[in-house]
């Protein structure tokens, strides 16, 4: 029996691996191939917003997180690191900011520019964070490695892949985003036989706090983007559930390469199950209440 249990736990702890690097991957490979150089390039010359767009995503939420963990220090080590990488990761919501009326040329800049900035930043951060933990052991370079490697050169690879065959690229794009998400999906329910089969109860063992925390941090980060959307009303839309949404599927990656055996990657699907009603929400408001950008938006 011991031997039929290390083999279904070396099972799936592959599948996990295998899925989740794969899903990021293919997400943003799809993603390099739907950027349009000339809608970034457009976008960019938004100063303002666009350097607002960094400070919600990469500072205020992650200094949001921080004050939470000072206040509520006796949080179990799995939700700090769920919390932490969470904030730490980039903003990424294109269908709820399509859905909500938001700019979409914005929404493309702001995948480009966060998923960029994300490559140093989260190692950085998530290094600085975790200083003060006595339990939680990081190596920056380890994530920095993870994510030149699974976010950024795939982006790269397909904005360079689009540019000579536009047509083949947006015909492409979905159907390897499609795949990507059927993994993702194998990758959770992977990590949902974990929890059913794991002694004690790791859902509960979290702590009703860490989901309060979660929701604060997670309004903290829907409102900021709103408000560092400047005077139009699209773009703050587009940057509000940018920042509310955080990366779910990159942040379940770094947990499962540079933080194994902590329980962090079910804490994360469980705030992740969180964040997104709040942030649906919204969308859902916004559907209904069509608008037009301004000309001369910020």
């Amino acid at each position: 029996m011991p031997l039929i249990v290390h083999v279904v736990d070396d099972l799936l702890s592959a599948i996990q691996s295998v899925t989740l690097s794969t899903y990021i991957l293919m997400t943003m490979l799809a993603m390099g191939m739907k950027l349009s150089a000339s809608e970034i390039v457009q976008s960019f010359r938004r100063t303002r917003v666009i350097l607002l767009s960094v400070v919600a995503n990469i500072i205020i939420v992650p200094a949001a997180a921080w004050v939470a963990l000072r206040i509520f220090d006796d949080l179990p080590t799995a939700a700090v690191i769920a919390i932490v990488l969470l904030a730490s990761a980039p903003g990424y919501a294109p269908i709820m900011a399509a859905r909500a009326h938001g700019d979409l040329a914005f929404s493309t800049t702001l995948i480009f520019l966060l998923s960029a900035v994300s490559v140093v930043s989260i190692p950085i951060v998530t290094t600085l964070m975790f200083s003060s933990e006595a339990a939680v052991d990081v190596d920056g370079w380890a994530i920095l490695r993870t994510l030149l490697i699974f976010q950024l050169a795939p982006l790269v690879l397909g904005m360079s892949f689009r540019r000579p065959r536009k047509a083949v690229a947006e015909r492409v794009a979905p159907k390897i985003a499609n795949v990507a998400l059927a993994l993702v999906a194998i990758a959770v329910l992977a990590y949902a036989v974990d929890v059913a089969r794991a002694d004690g109860t790791p859902l509960v063992d979290l702590g009703w706090l860490t989901f309060v925390v979660w929701i604060g941090i997670t309004a903290v980060a829907l409102v900021s983007g709103y408000v560092a959307g400047g005077s139009d009303e699209p773009s703050r839309r587009t940057l509000s559930l940018h920042t509310g949404i955080r990366n779910g599927g990159l942040t379940l990656l770094i947990a499962a390469t540079s933080f194994p055996d902590t329980g962090a990657e079910i804490g994360i699907i469980a705030l992740v199950v969180v964040m997104y009603p709040m942030a649906m929400a919204l969308t859902l408001k916004w559907t209904g209440q069509p608008v037009v950008a301004n000309e001369t938006a910020d």
